[in-house]
């Protein structure tokens, strides 16, 4: 005969099996049919709830143009009654709410995030690979607490709360600023008001960030991350007020990008005060975890995957006629008069999308002339862009990024000022690249094999080597 413990097992997995199959289904158009399958599918003891949210969770990590609507999908479990009714199954002394069970899944994501990875001095690829996942994990549970918080879910506190503590690991845990960027991005522009009784608090780790971007301990990459959410701030937090998560249709324009939450969630009116659910959770009062290290993998095989070869002697009049035929599109229109600098990062980032899916790099560099970058923004837009493109695990996309950067300056009449490209370039091999070194695996082969010989062939006849480290300088 089972044991009582076996069949309990058993139920809640045969239960965690059959969310999961809904929740693989689950899309904006379908929300409301498989809605009712999800709390007809057995929801009937507190254990349940908290499979269920779990395995929301990891759907959400997993998938982060679809994180509105996961946020979407909590709060419209909350009320119900089927949901109620689970929670209400078990004696009184041990009931727990919705929202206890979510802030307790809340605060194990930020307890992963907070928590050291051993470090790899020679990963191979499956570990690259494996590691990559993990950040993408850390990063979606982040977004998915902001759009919890946008939603009320979860007191409103919790953001400076969550905020301060990423600030103050950032030294030892190598995905706080990004974590910390996309937090903000995301459940910010709903709390930044006047009369939300946490302002001082929010205004105050604005501050913190502006002196720690102002600093040079932070590296190029992360500063140049901040400095896109103040800019977000200082105008205002364009384009963060649409509602309503994205529709598939969309997911699948930008199918291999990394689309924004934070710009399409629906928002509800969050209350302050402590953390819901009771004394504030106990991650907080932690010590500083150690320092992990993240590492990008790259796919193998690339080089007969996109139509940009890897750089030898033999395809040289290959590159060249692809730079030359990058620089037969270059003429200028007509001077933007008022240059929004915040606007721009979001055109660049759906262009970045773009390029991913759709590999055209001179239709990429058609649209960035077309904005005309004044002269003063292109060298750190130019550093920034090589950054993005090197951390970048997939190989075609890479190099689809890097053909898009060597046509933004492949000749006088670009989109970017050739001698602004080559301080921004410079820039990045003296404040980033060091920093990059120990992230990125095999980043001194990427640049050499996939990047540098393209630049040497758009920019003679300039000494490429004057602003390389030695061990990426041609061997005499």
């Amino acid at each position: 005969m089972r044991s009582m413990s076996g069949s309990v097992e058993d139920s809640n997995e045969k239960f965690s099996r059959s969310a999961r199959a809904i929740l693989n289904k689950l899309t904006v158009e379908k929300f409301d049919i498989l809605y009712e399958q999800i709390v007809n599918c057995g929801v009937r003891t507190p254990e349940h709830v908290a499979i269920l949210m779990r395995e929301i969770f990891d759907k959400a990590t997993a998938q982060h143009h679809f994180i509105p609507m996961y946020a979407d999908l909590c709060a419209r479990l909350e009320p119900d009654a089927r949901i109620l009714s689970a929670l209400e199954s078990v004696a009184v002394a041990q009931r727990s709410s919705f929202r206890r069970l979510l802030l307790g899944q809340c605060q194990s994501a930020f307890e992963q995030l907070l928590k050291p990875e051993p470090k790899m001095s020679s990963p191979s690829e499956e570990e690259e690979e494996m590691q990559a996942r993990k950040k993408q994990k850390k990063l979606g549970n982040v977004k998915l607490v902001g759009e919890l918080l946008r939603r009320g879910m979860l007191k409103s506190q919790l953001l400076c709360s969550c905020a301060e503590e990423l600030l103050r690991n950032w030294e030892k845990c190598p995905e706080a600023i990004e974590s910390l960027a996309a937090l903000l991005t995301v459940a910010a522009p709903r709390f930044d008001v006047e009369d939300w009784s946490h302002r001082q608090r929010l205004t105050q780790i604005f501050d913190d960030i502006s002196k720690l971007v102002s600093g040079k301990a932070l590296p190029s990459r992360l500063r140049f991350l901040l400095k896109d959410v103040l800019e977000l701030r200082v105008a205002g937090w364009p384009g963060r007020a649409k509602s309503g998560p994205v529709r598939l249709q969309e997911v699948r324009k930008a199918a291999r990008g990394s689309f924004s939450g934070s710009e399409t969630p629906k928002v509800r009116k969050a209350t302050s005060g402590s953390f819901s659910g009771g004394d504030t959770p106990k991650f907080f009062q932690r010590g500083p975890p150690g320092r992990s290290a993240w590492t990008s993998p790259r796919s193998a095989n690339v080089a007969k995957e996109h139509q940009v070869p890897l750089p030898c002697e033999a395809n040289q009049k290959r590159e060249s006629a692809a730079l030359a035929r990058l620089a037969e599109i270059c003429t200028r229109g007509p001077p933007s008069a008022n240059f929004d600098i915040s606007a721009f990062h979001k055109f660049l980032s759906a262009l970045l999308r773009d390029l991913k899916v759709e590999h055209n790099a001179v239709t990429a560099v058609k649209k960035v002339r077309a904005k005309q970058v004044p002269s003063k923004y292109q060298a750190r837009e130019f550093a920034d862009l090589i950054t993005r493109t090197v951390e970048d695990s997939s190989g075609p996309s890479r190099r689809s990024a890097f053909a898009f950067l060597v046509g933004l300056c492949s000749c006088e009449d670009s989109a970017f000022d050739r001698e602004e490209c080559i301080k921004g370039t410079a820039t990045f091999f003296a404040e980033v690249y060091p920093d990059l070194q120990p992230e990125v695996p095999r980043l001194d082969k990427i640049l050499s094999a996939e990047l540098l010989p393209m630049l040497r062939t758009a920019w003679k006849p300039f000494d490429l080597d004057k602003i390389l480290p030695q061990e990426l300088r041609l061997k005499a």
